[in-house]
């Protein structure tokens, strides 16, 4: 009788520590399970992700205190709610997180879609003309055939039509490095296509004819054309300075790299019977840092009125996939001047 109440006794004392292994490690996985829940909440409300949690270092660090603390909060005691983690007030100090790649872009500016009959795709005939001036080797290619002077394509200006019948004309910017007077450094004159292709640039267009079959002097658009050239013989508006060097026109805003001008579209202007007077569209260039031409190819939109441009900030600058760029790189955004 004895050998049995005292094996009851045994297995009794072997279940209550059972219950209590089974509670004290129920209570562990709990607290472990509301951790991991409360780092959930906070990484989907911070927008961390995957990244890890700012840790707190012992006060005794010596390499922060209170004081030194720099992270994406503005107090500790901010951190502290949001965590659950610390349940001390003690002085403590944070290793800062890096968050500039984590922040949310600006949305995308709406874009009004292109309403011009022109598309940058019909142009494909300049590509000719373009290659060397990106590549800094149209130095002294062109001439004018009457005083066989010789000139510099400093970039091309398409996307307006010129008349009804030469719809596909665009215009050539050249620079005259001798000119005797500042204000006749840079002059223009339209390039077409090859009659006989037209998906050949017209060679004999690339120099100035004043009179014969290739006539293409601009008298009769110099009120459309010449500010733009007026802009690059050295002059500054607003934040850009606009120039010339080693055969290239450039534009330079302040603190930036240096803006190599290769390319311009005309989007959009102003109706011969408007009372205001403007032209719009895209300059296209490439980038230029102590005379050393970076890859790649860029545009920013542009508003001329009144003489006065306007241009895009850095911040809405679009990467072209080549210097040509597509017909969708026609659709703008309202630019307010």
């Amino acid at each position: 009788m004895i050998n049995l109440v005292g094996i009851c006794i045994v297995i009794g004392i072997i279940v209550l520590l059972g219950a209590l292994y089974l509670f004290l490690r129920r209570r562990r996985l709990l607290k472990q399970s509301h951790r991991e829940l409360t780092e959930d909440n906070f990484r989907a409300h911070s927008g961390l992700g995957d990244l890890p949690l700012v840790r707190p270092i012992s006060s005794n660090d010596s390499n922060g205190s209170r004081d030194s603390f720099h992270s994406c909060f503005g107090d500790i005691e901010d951190f502290e709610r949001e965590v659950g983690h610390l349940q001390s007030r003690r002085s403590v100090s944070f290793k800062a997180v890096d968050l500039a790649g984590l922040r949310p872009k600006q949305p995308a500016k709406p874009k009004v879609k292109s309403q011009n009959k022109n598309k940058v795709s019909h142009y494909q005939w300049l590509q000719s003309l373009l290659d060397p001036i990106a590549q800094s080797s149209a130095a002294g290619t062109a001439k004018t055939m009457d005083t066989q002077q010789t000139a510099s394509p400093l970039f091309v200006v398409a996307g307006a039509c010129p008349n009804a019948f030469s719809p596909l004309q665009a215009v050539l910017y050249c620079e005259f490095k001798e000119a005797a007077k500042k204000s006749d450094r840079i002059d223009f004159w339209f390039v077409k296509p090859s009659a006989s292709n037209k998906a050949k640039f017209e060679e004999n267009t690339l120099h100035r004819h004043a009179t014969g079959a290739f006539k293409n002097t601009a008298e009769k658009s110099k009120k459309v054309y010449a500010p733009i050239g007026d802009k690059f013989v050295g002059t500054r508006d607003g934040d850009f300075y606009f120039g010339t060097a080693d055969g290239r026109a450039f534009m330079e805003e302040d603190g930036s790299a240096r803006m190599l001008v290769y390319f311009i579209w005309m989007e959009s202007w102003a109706g011969p019977m408007a009372r205001k007077k403007f032209v719009q569209g895209k300059i296209c260039y490439q980038k230029s840092k102590d005379g050393v031409v970076a890859p790649g190819f860029f545009a920013r939109q542009y508003r001329i009125e009144d003489n006065t441009i306007w241009i895009a900030p850095a911040s809405d600058e679009e990467v072209l996939p080549r210097s040509m760029p597509p017909d969708n790189f026609q659709d703008m955004f309202e630019m307010k001047t």
